[in-house]
């Protein structure tokens, strides 16, 4: 039995329980719900309490969405535990049409016919954890057939035995939630044998922690979160005048960002402060600009709040840490940075009051076209001349302390290509996921809460910050909408707004924004 969750339906609220399995112990619940796109029709429709009841027994939960304009019915789950390891069953089915997902489900490494954009992710338990798809295999040979469609297996690390559901991230076919995890001897599929057949590789299993990534609208500072770690970049031309380490008149309201961020954790911890410069002057002169800037940070922080229980280590690195290669204005520009990197002895400390903290400052202004989340606004594609894109999100869900919703995405008037740069961010955010995601993916998709631009929810791979969301973007026919699933850090508002801001100095890819977008429990 599968609860169903239709591309054009209301949110259906499952509490999952598998046949055979033990019913969840009072006071638990499934990592969140399923998210759907905006109703029509034939959509499905369930209060909680209904759906609660209807879907007793499930074993998967189902995404009706759509693959290159085929509609395309996907069975999310059971993810199986398999001792050190698990598999992930999908099964997907249209009315007939056979369809291809080989460059579907692409991500940070192995080919583009691969699955590892695929995310396991656990959002209620207080550390929100990550799992990386492990099975480096192509499935372009995957068998299809108008009986069964096409069954999936994707691999991944072991999870916590107690865990009864996760969050399922699929790239360019949206992001569900309540999939319920079962033992092996309770699956109805070979799931030890579908490990066997996969092509392993454990280094980028995890678990790994997800984290926050954000930074202030008026590009002044941004914030990562890492495992037990929190680095904000402070940008040079706003602390410093050119060829100086005397701190502006508009450093002090950056730093007023750091200093909160510390605040967060009044147990304190260790703290480096490090100077960066471009490449202008020779490497001397640069090296010792890049000191005295770190130094001039770390005094000023210092008179603006007790730094007593932090251990504040000064570095300069000058120009030998270039953060974007190159030698363009924008390219030095962000070389050009002080970076504070604490490490809190107790990192719990510090979420609810960052939450109050981000919300902080005016909304920046519009810049492209705006609509309300849910009727969506119609751009022209900056990848194909004669096309339209149509995006909206009608809603997003609360789990735990993270939001999740799906951007739709809808190609008129002609297809839409892959390999364009429409959903960059500007430089120097795009740096974060150097490597990793280019134009080509969705890192473009950020929350505004007040003067504080929200990227999707990250982890820390063995090749550096990967976000939750869609990495490559496929290819479709017109009129088929894309669901293009997200996982932001829970901003503590009713309503969010999605801005997508463009990047470079002419706004160059898609730019607009979605407002009154609701959050839903």
């Amino acid at each position: 039995m599968s609860v169903v969750l239709s591309r054009r339906g209301a949110l259906v609220v499952p509490v999952l329980v598998v046949a055979g399995a033990a019913a969840c112990s009072k006071g638990s619940e499934p990592d969140g719900v399923a998210t759907s796109a905006s109703a029509s029709s034939g959509a499905v429709s369930a209060s909680a309490s209904a759906a609660a009841s209807a879907s007793a027994g499930a074993s998967s939960v189902v995404l009706e969405t759509s693959v290159d304009a085929v509609a395309t019915r996907v069975e999310v789950g059971p993810l199986v535990r398999v001792g050190a390891r698990s598999v992930l069953r999908l099964r997907l089915t249209t009315e007939g049409e056979r369809i291809a997902v080989a460059a579907s489900l692409g991500g940070w490494t192995g080919g583009p016919s691969t699955m590892q954009g695929v995310l396991v992710m656990s959002l209620t338990e207080p550390e929100a954890r990550v799992w990386g798809e492990t099975d480096l295999s192509s499935i372009i040979a995957k068998p299809w057939t108008e009986e069964e469609g096409i069954v999936l297996m994707p691999t991944f690390g072991e999870v916590p035995a107690g865990l009864e559901s996760v969050t399922v991230l699929l790239p360019n076919l949206g992001v569900v939630t309540g999939v319920p995890v079962v033992d092996a001897a309770q699956a109805e599929f070979d799931a030890a044998g579908a490990i066997e057949e996969a092509e392993i590789d454990d280094s980028i299993a995890g678990p790994f922690v997800l984290s926050s990534f954000t930074a202030a609208a008026d590009g002044s500072s941004e914030t990562s979160t890492g495992d037990g770690t929190v680095t904000v970049t402070v940008a040079g031309d706003v602390a410093f005048a050119v060829d100086s380490a005397e701190l502006s008149a508009q450093a002090d309201a950056v730093l007023a960002g750091v200093t909160e961020q510390l605040g967060f954790y009044p147990s304190g911890g260790a703290m480096t402060i490090t100077g960066h410069t471009d490449d202008v002057a020779d490497d001397a002169y640069n090296q010792g600009l890049s000191e005295r800037r770190a130094q001039a940070v770390a005094d000023r922080l210092g008179s603006l709040t007790d730094l007593g229980k932090w251990n504040v280590s000064v570095v300069g690195r000058g120009e030998s840490e270039p953060r974007v290669e190159g030698t363009s204005d924008e390219a030095r520009a962000a070389n050009r940075r002080v970076e504070v990197l604490a490490e809190p002895s107790d990192a719990s400390e510090a979420e609810s009051a960052r939450r109050v903290m981000r919300s902080q400052g005016p909304v920046p202004e519009a810049k492209g076209a705006v609509g309300i989340g849910a009727r969506g606004v119609d751009v022209a594609d900056p990848g194909t001349e004669g096309t339209m894109l149509h995006i909206a999100l009608p809603r997003v869900r609360r789990v735990g302390s993270w939001l999740v919703g799906n951007v739709e995405l809808t190609p008129s008037g002609a297809s839409l290509i892959t390999s364009i740069d429409r959903f960059r961010l500007p430089v120097p955010l795009s740096e974060q996921w150097r490597g990793i995601v280019a134009g080509a993916g969705t890192a473009s998709f950020t929350l505004l809460q007040g003067g504080t631009r929200v990227m999707a929810a990250q982890y820390e791979s063995p090749k550096g910050y990967i976000p939750a969301t869609t990495i490559s973007l496929a290819a479709s026919e017109e009129n088929g909408t894309i669901l293009l699933g997200v996982v932001w850090p829970d901003t503590g508002q009713d309503t969010v707004t999605l801005d997508l801001p463009g990047y470079g100095q002419k706004d160059r890819g898609v730019v607009a924004r979605l407002t009154d977008i609701p959050v839903e429990d």
